[in-house]
């Protein structure tokens, strides 16, 4: 067996020695996760060796309570690359969610984009809708998928998380709103106003207006105001906010119609309304602030 105090010099073996020797691998990852001399040593070991490694190492990751070992963890499967997927894939159907969570956190860090178009990269998307559309999928999962899945911006991202608009947890509804948003994808401009009007959440409301914002078609530019112009709605505090909101958006929009509606909102009744609109507004110049 090697002994620890041999780490120092374990790059320069044979692949196959460390391989064959038992207990190696836990030897090497706990060296990995050290704060002393020879830790670079075992991380760049534990690389060249991803595809006898790369399954162990997630499945210490999962246990690791340690956050700096959980962090050497973390990057080390990262920079294993894409040839470790179909690995990683695996665990996506274990029952612990923190497993899947950590899996799915790697993946989207490896920035997957290739194959999405060509369907090389098909176990990615499947999986990763298989978690997104079970509701038995821990939400901390979900959510998790949602930022993967933004972060891959591959052609069938979008059609993924709009998906989530549909979730019976509302932080999920409103991170797939935030995502879409991001993407500015303008397909979604109908399912985003939808959750505008029809959504009983607050919360919901003011992520999918901030997305229309973020996308800022001419749908949806036309949309916001229309909100941003409406006399009654939650009557109150809440109408406040969701015209703030509106007044942010427009600020990100632009455009005439936009700085128009701006303008009306500076002579709004409510004081709340009226400070918020120039507070938000990028545009102080145009509406002689």
């Amino acid at each position: 067996m090697i002994q620890e105090e041999g780490c120092g010099d374990i790059a320069s073996l044979s692949l196959d020695k460390i391989v064959n020797v038992e207990g190696t691998l836990d030897i090497i990852l706990e060296q990995a996760c050290s704060k002393n001399a020879n830790a670079s040593s075992a991380v760049d070991v534990l690389i060249r060796l991803k595809d006898k490694a790369a399954g162990y190492t997630a499945d210490n990751l999962a246990l690791a309570e340690d956050p700096h070992a959980r962090h050497i963890l973390n990057n080390i499967l990262v920079k294993m690359g894409h040839d470790i997927i179909p690995e990683l894939i695996k665990r996506l159907k274990d029952k612990r969610w923190y497993m899947v969570r950590n899996v799915v956190k790697i993946i989207g860090e490896m920035g997957w984009e290739m194959g999405w178009e060509t369907g090389e990269g098909q176990g990615v998307e499947d999986a990763l809708k298989l978690l997104l559309i079970n509701p038995d999928t821990d939400s901390r999962v979900r959510k998790e998928a949602i930022r993967t899945v933004s972060m891959l911006k591959g052609k069938e991202s979008a059609n993924l998380i709009k998906n989530s608009l549909n979730d019976s947890d509302n932080s999920v509804v409103e991170l797939a709103a935030v995502s879409l948003g991001l993407l500015q994808d303008e397909d979604s401009v109908p399912m985003l106003i939808d959750l505008v009007d029809k959504s009983e959440e607050a919360g919901i409301k003011k992520e999918a207006l901030r997305a229309l914002g973020r996308i800022g078609s001419a749908k949806a530019a036309a949309f916001i105001i229309k909100v941003f112009k409406r006399k009654e709605w939650f009557a109150g505090k809440k109408d406040d906010e969701i015209k703030i909101v509106c007044a942010a958006a427009l600020s990100e929009i632009a455009g005439s119609e936009a700085i128009k509606a701006l303008e009306e909102g500076l002579s709004s009744s409510r004081d709340a309304v009226k400070k918020g609109t120039k507070e938000n507004t990028a545009w102080k110049a145009a509406l002689s602030l």
